[in-house]
């Protein structure tokens, strides 16, 4: 048998709002609730999710 190694990636993805003056105040305020995790992505919010052969990554498979 041969070994192979598989890399799995997930995007997790959600909404979360935020009062602000402006649209980069927006972003500055989510990013840092999202560093204090304040905004947590849970499993269940799995966007998108590929797999593909480590040694072949251009022949990637959606799997959600």
């Amino acid at each position: 048998m041969k070994k192979f190694t598989i890399v799995i990636e997930e995007t997790l993805a959600d909404r979360f709002e935020v009062e602000a003056e402006t649209e980069e105040e927006a972003l500055e305020i989510a990013i840092e609730k999202y560093e204090n995790a304040e905004f947590v992505l849970q499993p269940e919010s799995c966007y998108f999710a590929e797999a593909w052969l480590e040694e072949n990554p251009d022949n990637r498979i959606d799997i959600w």
